[in-house]
């Protein structure tokens, strides 16, 4: 869709979304919590993936269900993860070989 996400030094992510009728772009959430971005990547159109500086991956999850508008705003955390690496970037890709069918 028209969603930018952005992972700021010392504000966590935030996720954005880009009015092509009016060109604007609007903050729709974000992640409250102080994290050191090092990298961030969308999973789907509700998850996304970060990493911090304390080598731990995070992946939050859109609001979209919610009741009040404060709290669409906010960006959930769904899962924590301690890596013990530094990242500075994702890839796509696969941890198994895929094979040929045919």
């Amino acid at each position: 869709g028209d969603f930018i996400i952005i992972g700021d030094l010392m504000k966590s992510i935030s996720l954005l979304m880009y009015n092509s009728l009016e060109g604007t772009i609007q903050e729709i959430a974000r992640d409250y919590n102080a994290n050191w971005m090092t990298a961030i990547e969308l999973c789907n159109d509700e998850i996304y993936v970060g990493a911090e500086n304390r080598y731990n991956l995070f992946t939050v999850q859109k609001n979209s269900d919610a009741t009040t508008d404060e709290a669409r705003h906010m960006l959930n955390v769904v899962g924590e993860y301690h890596l013990g690496e530094f990242v500075n970037a994702f890839r796509h890709g696969s941890l198994v070989m895929k094979t040929d069918t045919s």
